[in-house]
This record gives C-alpha cells, sequence and structure tokens, in this order.
C-alpha cells in the first residue's frame, strides 16, 4: 500500500510520501507544528520550514471524518538539510495511518 511521494521540499524542508491508493479521490491533508491544513493530494509536496524541530501531521477526510488515519512525527531540520517523511494511510477508516521518516 506504498506509492510515490509528495513531497514538501526546500533545502530545509519536509518530504512527505503518501500512497497513491486506496483512496485516489480523496485528498489527503497535512499541517506543519498544528498550523492550517493544507491539502496536498497523493504524490509528492512541498512545503518550505524554518530550521528546527516540527511536528508534521497527515490524514485524509474521509465523509464524516475529518482526519481518517491522522498519524503525527516530530523532525528535525538543520540549516542547508531537509527530511523525508512517508505516511500511509490505514487500510480501515478508524485505524490510524503510519507516519515515519525515511
Amino acid at each position: 500500500m506504498s506509492a510515490r511521494a509528495r513531497t514538501w521540499h526546500d533545502p530545509t524542508s519536509h518530504e512527505v510520501h503518501l500512497p497513491a491508493v486506496p483512496a485516489v479521490l480523496l485528498k489527503p491533508q497535512a499541517s506543519i507544528d498544528d498550523g492550517a491544513p493544507q491539502q496536498v493530494g497523493w504524490g509528492t509536496a512541498e512545503l518550505s520550514v524554518s530550521p528546527g524541530t516540527h511536528r508534521v501531521s497527515v490524514w485524509v477526510p474521509y465523509l464524516f471524518m475529518r482526519d481518517m488515519g491522522k498519524a503525527a512525527i516530530d523532525v528535525t531540520v538543520e540549516e542547508g538539510q531537509s527530511a523525508d517523511v512517508t505516511y500511509r494511510a490505514p487500510l480501515l477508516v478508524f485505524l490510524a495511518g503510519r507516519i515515519s521518516t525515511t
């Protein structure tokens, strides 16, 4: 259930890999440090961040569930570097997604 990725990319950024299935019609959302949600879609997305430790959260809005498969991870980005984060949506809507650094 893994797929190509959506990446937040910049010299100081997080890269988030999101699966292209099973919910290709549903658009995943992500936030950095519990900020405003951003619709990132499936694949690779970029979002610039300042150096430091940031909390990356990813989820998929699904029917009456606003945050199906929500998962979060703290990632530290040094000056001039980036961080890759991979997210996998759950097989069942009531389970948490999986998120990790790569």
